[in-house]
């Protein structure tokens, strides 16, 4: 007992590096699941084409502009001026600003489809100005964009999205088909695709898209979008001197490409993800630190006793397998109970991240068989350096 040192001292060393070895299994696991659906959400076709678009937002104010018409007319010019800039493919205005994460929603009757409880059906919501869906990359699948004349005086139309049609009307043409929205009956006249505006990460919802020049308010702010043959950004000041140009009391600010917002949208997950990732490696590290000192102070608590065992005809390799697997001992546990408690973590995870996958917390173990790799080199240093012992002197040792 006194050659090798308490039992209770070195279990108390085993337990430790065990959950030092549990935890850098859950933060490498949780880091893993974060990472991979960050890798997958980019991969994720938004339903347009983000490259080369500018998206800046304009807030209109009510005492300048007090009617719809006059809000109208505004925007026409603005959207007029920016397409006569050089490396302006084509332009236009929506509802949406283009904030991570922001959106709009309104409620609507569809005739002849009633809500089973009778209340109005809620959708997402957006206004849009002609050539907003050939600027932004949205396929119009059925039916005709806006157009210039679908104005104040002509018949209020609405545009749908294909999940809009697909809940409503399914198996059915939408064209022709009637909408009211704040009393205001609206004919469909296209079906677009479905595109994620709100964040990469989110699903699409049914979308009511409505012609702006037709119904639009001032405590909204509009966003312009411009496709640019070059770098976006390279016309912001263009853009903003064009705004200038019909108003020059007109702000116009949130100036950033489209590229950028799809971006931020996965943020706050990336940030997790890559701060995952920076503590299971941290705690690898702690880990292999542990079992490297737990080994190192085995040994030299145990020199006479591995001196006896030398001299008693032991073998090097044996000596050496012998350490190595008791300091594994340690490091099997924690694989095992930071397995368990991965599970437990990812379940969470799931349920707070709908897109991510439990296949994902696979790509983790290449990660923990570093960590048994690295667990097994740091018990072999100094368990080579133990079968090295020259017997005579191991049991000579204080």
């Amino acid at each position: 007992r006194r050659a090798i040192g308490s039992r209770g001292d070195q279990r108390l060393r085993q337990i430790l590096v065990g959950l030092q070895t549990a935890m850098a299994v859950v933060l490498t696991i949780c880091g893993a699941l974060l990472l991979s659906g960050l890798d997958r959400a980019s991969r994720i076709n938004p339903g347009f084409e983000p490259s080369g678009v500018l998206g800046a937002q304009m807030r209109i104010a009510a005492s300048a502009y007090p009617t719809e018409p006059a809000r109208a007319a505004l925007i026409a010019q603005v959207i007029e001026r920016i397409r006569a800039l050089p490396g302006v493919i084509s332009a236009g205005a929506t509802l949406n600003p283009f904030i991570p994460n922001f959106f709009f929603q309104t409620t609507v009757q569809i005739e002849g489809k009633p809500s089973p409880d009778g209340q109005p059906h809620t959708v997402q919501f957006r206004r849009a100005t002609p050539q907003y869906f050939r600027t932004m990359g949205i396929p119009i699948l059925r039916g005709r964009d806006f157009e210039d004349s679908d104005g104040p005086t002509a018949p209020q139309v609405a545009m749908v999205s294909q999940s809009f049609a697909d809940r409503f009307w399914p198996g059915e043409d939408p064209i022709g088909r009637r909408v009211t929205r704040s009393g205001r009956t609206l004919t469909v006249i296209g079906t677009v695709g479905d595109v994620r505006d709100v964040s990469i990460g989110q699903p699409p919802g049914p979308t009511l898209y409505i012609a702006y020049f037709q119904q639009n308010v001032a405590v909204t702010p509009v966003s312009l979008v411009v496709r640019t043959s070059g770098d976006p950004l390279m016309l912001a000041g263009a853009v903003r001197s064009a705004v200038m140009s019909v108003d020059p009391a007109q702000p116009i600010d949130h100036i950033t490409t489209v590229d950028r917002f799809l971006s931020d949208s996965v943020g706050p997950q990336r940030f997790r993800g890559a701060l995952l990732i920076v503590l299971a490696v941290i705690g690898v590290a702690l880990a292999a630190i542990g079992v490297y000192g737990v080994t190192a102070r085995s040994v030299q608590e145990r020199t006479q006793e591995l001196g006896v065992r030398l001299a008693l005809g032991a073998t090097h390799s044996a000596v050496v397998r012998g350490m190595i697997w008791q300091a594994m001992r340690a490091v099997i546990g924690g694989l095992a109970a930071g397995a368990g408690l991965a599970a437990v973590a990812a379940t969470l995870l799931l349920r707070a991240l709908p897109d991510l996958s439990r296949s994902d917390a696979w790509t983790a173990a290449p990660a923990i068989a570093l960590l048994a790799l690295t667990g097994a080199l740091a018990a072999a240093i100094p368990a080579r350096r133990a079968a090295a012992l020259d017997p005579a002197i191991a049991l000579r040792a204080d």
